[in-house]
């Protein structure tokens, strides 16, 4: 499984996916205000995603039970909440 979404990944506005994620609406808020303080720092061409670690955990919950996730996604040094348990629970290997 590769990741290459990292931090501008984006909420689903559409289906029952808003739904589900509406409980971890104030973590993702908090990741956001972590990964890029200014939401537009480079004018409208720059605008950081509002669901940071959410491609992560996607690419933890689909990976096969001790395989193997890639992350090409761009992760500052800032960033803290990159989903480590949900893979170490799952016995996957994350590559960066």
């Amino acid at each position: 499984m590769i990741e290459a979404v990292g931090v501008d990944a984006q909420r689903p506005a559409h289906g029952p996916a808003p739904e589900a994620l509406r409980e971890q609406a104030e973590q993702f808020d908090h990741e956001r205000q972590e990964a890029a303080p200014e939401r537009n720092p480079d004018g409208e061409t720059r605008v950081p995603g509002d669901a940071p670690t959410l491609a992560a955990r996607g690419a933890m919950q689909l990976a096969a039970q001790a395989g193997t996730v890639g992350t090409v996604g761009v992760y500052p040094p800032q960033v803290q909440h990159y989903p480590f348990r949900e893979a170490f629970r799952a016995a996957l290997t994350p590559h960066r």
